[in-house]
């Protein structure tokens, strides 16, 4: 049944007593019909129609003007042709080039040697002030930490290193006359080699994991047999069936 009830102006009695028993039949009560701003069914159908056919190019045109803004904020060259040599494109444009095993152990090595140096550094700073250079005197501070023990501790706990703030408030001790310890300028270079230190592991460890799955597939694929060498395997496994 529709949903339209026209009332007419020679028998409003009559009309509001259809729309009344229309309102019984289908759970509507008589005055929300009659109020202008109830969204009848065939309205319904129609918005909702017209959201599933405009409510994706609308989502559309959002994600193009938002490719549009982004162009325009990094001078993003789109109306020229396609120059292999131009850094300013999508990445879709320039895919990435996948780095080769021999440049990969080169990596590796070049990171193996900047951690064993950081490693270094972050230990000889109990030993010699990264301010000055001069060679330290032994810390006299009850609740003084040495670099070493704040690494071993960072190894201990796999790497999970403290923000700037909380490493501040839990290494730093002001010193006086009779101790010393650490200065907020050497934590906070402290801070940064061990973050470095952390940096190089993952890395290091990535790039490992990517080499032994590389030597794993070409492994693999230098253990497989021949076509002469299945050939035989096949002759002397046959089972000859009786004729």
């Amino acid at each position: 049944m529709s949903c339209y009830r026209h009332v007419f102006r020679s028998a409003p009695a009559v009309a509001l007593a259809e729309v009344q028993r229309w309102g019984r039949r289908n759970n509507v009560h008589k005055l929300t019909l009659l109020v202008q701003t109830y969204e009848k069914p065939c309205v319904k159908r129609t918005r909702i129609a017209e959201e599933k056919a405009y409510y994706p190019r609308w989502f559309y045109l959002r994600y193009a003007t938002e490719v549009i803004r982004y162009s325009l904020k990094h001078h993003l060259r789109l109306g020229q042709g396609f120059d292999p040599n131009d850094d300013q494109r999508l990445d879709g444009l320039k895919p990435l080039r996948v780095p080769s095993t021999e440049e990969r152990r080169q990596e590796l090595a070049k990171m193996e040697g900047e951690l064993a140096s950081v490693q270094k550094q972050i230990v000889e700073m109990d030993v010699v002030s990264v301010i000055t250079g001069a060679r330290k005197s032994l810390a006299s501070h009850p609740l003084h930490v040495s670099a070493a023990d704040i690494l071993a501790e960072l190894e201990a706990s796999q790497g999970r290193l403290l923000s700037l703030s909380a490493f501040l408030r839990r290494f730093y001790r002001p010193g006086n006359a009779s101790s010393q310890s650490w200065s907020l300028s050497e934590l906070r270079i402290l801070h940064l080699r061990l973050a470095r230190f952390v940096k190089l592991v993952l890395d290091i460890h990535a790039t490992r994991e990517l080499l032994a799955l590389q030597d794993g597939r070409h492994a693999r694929w230098g253990k497989s047999l021949s076509e002469e060498e299945l050939g035989k395997l096949f002759d002397t496994k046959r089972v000859d069936l009786p004729s």
